[in-house]
């Protein structure tokens, strides 16, 4: 089955969730003197235009594309998923790109008032989602959380797989919680796709 692909790995070495697009350095707890460059999401565009001339091509009707984001590639795939798309628009209509965002699918504790992601640093985990979130007055980095992101991964025309289970004793602790009615509600609010 998978005896022709094309098998690519590309590790997050920006420390931004593959989301940054900033050149200059910015001051960081790793290097607050000279400071870090936060340019992931310029590595996925490079990373992308030098998968073209490698074979990438979206008129053949034979290729196809499955993205996998694990943890924080996770947030990275859902902050490029437009990026993938660009690159593949006749894959996207053909229906051969998918996604699989495995492992973090973030839920919002009620008693949550945390920003996520230092979106300061290196930008949105969604573009389009922090514009309509910040021009209708609403806290944008709340976009890193699923009920509100989901709309937006839909709207890439993407199908996306999101494997994550309320019995993951690992994610739950992560995302600031142990407590019994808040892994209820997790299960309760679950959206198959």
């Amino acid at each position: 089955m998978f005896h022709d692909v094309n098998f690519v790995v590309a590790h997050c070495c920006s420390s931004d969730f593959w989301l940054g697009e900033d050149a200059e350095r910015q001051a960081s707890s790793g290097d607050p003197e000279a400071g870090l460059f936060f340019a992931g999401r310029n590595n996925i565009d490079a990373m992308l235009e030098s998968l073209k001339t490698m074979g990438l091509d979206d008129s053949d009707p034979e290729n196809r594309m499955l993205i996998i984001g694990a943890s924080a590639g996770g947030v990275g795939l859902v902050g490029n998923l437009d990026a993938f798309g660009a690159a593949s628009p006749n894959g996207v209509e053909g229906g051969r790109v998918k996604a699989i965002h495995d492992g973090a699918w973030r839920i919002k504790p009620p008693e949550a008032h945390a920003v996520f992601l230092a979106g300061d640093k290196w930008g949105p985990s969604h573009q389009a989602c922090e514009a309509h979130k910040t021009s209708a007055a609403e806290a944008p980095n709340d976009f890193g959380y699923n009920a509100i992101v989901w709309p937006w991964i839909n709207r890439s025309k993407i199908p996306t797989l999101v494997p994550m289970s309320s019995q993951d004793h690992c994610a739950f602790p992560r995302q600031s919680t142990s407590d019994v009615d808040f892994v209820a509600l997790w299960t309760s609010s679950r959206t198959p796709s």
